[in-house]
């Protein structure tokens, strides 16, 4: 039912069924000039385009929603290159709620399910994506979502599961994107880069609540990956059996960005081939900020830093109980070099273990200028040098004040301490 008002073309749809219907953009529908649509209750399934193959948006006028889709089924949609399902481009935005995304594909492009084009925006609620992704997955970004320049997204209580991309198993950010998330679940991605999130280039990552759980990569950052300048707010996670199996940061691989502050969560039994088990970050601008955080039973295979691997930054580190871990060489628990400023207070460090010639079974640490470790207590942890600590190369300030070391144990040198 169009209405024309104003000049303004708008439809309206409810029980709608749009399948296998094909077209250069936008496989069922094309909205351009200003046109919006509204679709509840709709099917769109098996439309093919070059881009969009379900729907193609062009020149959008954003505020309320150029499309807003309720309680739609979007399913094995395909497309030539970006937005297996839907392409929004030019300010376009998207309202979408209770909608399943399933097995949508891109031959080989971006945005399995979703591309947003330059400056456009997404606003999702319990939004469900599932298996969608590229066929030829190298060289991709965002297996369920992807964001092109200066886009945003908001996701509320999404789920995705087994979505496949090369940078961002289920959602990549790309350059000044701001990317919202609030109590999602992301589990069972496959990437080689990014297990669930990648974001790079000035772009902002604010997360609270989400679980993500089991995502697997190839190469770097089981959960999130992050590089360029990018600022990371993160509360109240849950990050477990993320795996980067041959590479770097089991659940979280960070680098040259300009802030990161996670609090409140958890990380458990997540693995990297390599090193950090759970965080791998090198270079922050600005001081990270941890704490209140559990990790427990994270395990860096043949390198170092079983829980986190440190390079280059600032950091303060606050009620952090760190339990089982396992390095394959140093730092069963955490390993940090180039520290300008350290502070680490109110921590447990228990049963964590460096590998068989490694050393600093729950610390290990170089080069750092000025450290500060308070009221922390280290307990249990193994090392062949340092069974709890082993310090190297420090050229500055120490404090170590109110601190416990009990029933430590090294089979070489320095139960507690290898200084």
């Amino acid at each position: 039912d169009p209405d024309w008002r104003s000049g303004a073309r708008k439809v309206w749809a409810q029980d709608l069924v749009l399948s296998a219907n094909h077209a250069d953009r936008g496989g069922h529908l094309l909205l351009t000039q200003g046109a919006q649509a509204e679709l509840t209750d709709c099917w769109l399934e098996q439309g093919q385009a070059t881009r969009g193959g379900a729907i193609f948006v062009l020149d959008g006028v954003g505020g309320s929603g150029d499309l807003v889709l309720v309680d739609c089924s979007v399913e094995s949609n395909s497309s030539v290159s970006d937005g297996g399902a839907l392409y929004l481009e030019s300010s376009a935005s998207l309202v979408s709620s209770d909608t399943v995304y399933r097995q949508n594909q891109p031959e080989q492009g971006d945005g399995g399910a979703i591309y947003l084009g330059w400056a456009s925006s997404m606003s999702s609620a319990d939004d469900v994506f599932t298996d969608n992704g590229s066929l030829d997955p190298a060289g991709t970004w965002g297996g369920a979502i992807s964001l092109g320049s200066y886009a945003q997204v908001q996701l509320e209580g999404g789920s995705f599961s087994g979505n496949v991309a090369a940078i961002g198993g289920a959602l990549s950010a790309g350059y000044d994107n701001d990317v919202v998330l609030g109590e999602c679940s992301f589990s069972d991605q496959v990437a080689e880069q990014g297990g669930a999130v990648a974001i790079e280039d000035g772009s902002r990552l604010t997360d609270q609540g989400s679980i993500y759980s089991g995502n697997w990569v190839t190469s770097a950052g089981g959960a999130i990956w992050a590089q360029d300048s990018v600022e990371l707010e993160l509360v109240d996670l849950t990050l477990s059996q993320n795996d980067a199996d041959e590479g770097d940061g089991g659940a979280l691989w960070l680098s040259e960005i300009t802030r990161l502050s996670l609090q409140s969560s958890e990380l458990e039994d997540n693995r990297a081939g390599l090193s950090g088990g759970a965080i791998w970050l090198e270079t922050a601008v600005d001081p990270i900020e941890l704490s209140e955080l559990r990790l427990h039973g994270n395990h860096s295979e043949s390198g170092s830093g079983g829980a986190l691997w440190l390079q280059d930054l600032s950091m303060e580190l606050q009620a952090l109980h760190l339990e089982e871990n396992q390095a394959g060489s140093d730092g069963g628990a955490l390993w940090a070099t180039a520290v300008a400023d350290w502070s680490l207070s109110e921590s447990l460090f228990v049963s964590n273990q460096a590998g068989k010639k490694g050393e600093g079974g729950a610390l290990w640490m170089s080069f750092v200028d000025t450290l500060e470790v308070t009221e922390t207590l280290f307990c249990d942890n193994r090392a062949h040098q340092g069974g709890a600590v082993s310090v190297f190369y420090m050229h500055g300030t120490e404090d170590w004040t109110g601190n416990t070391f009990q029933e430590n144990l090294s089979d070489g040198d320095g139960g507690a301490l290898h200084i």
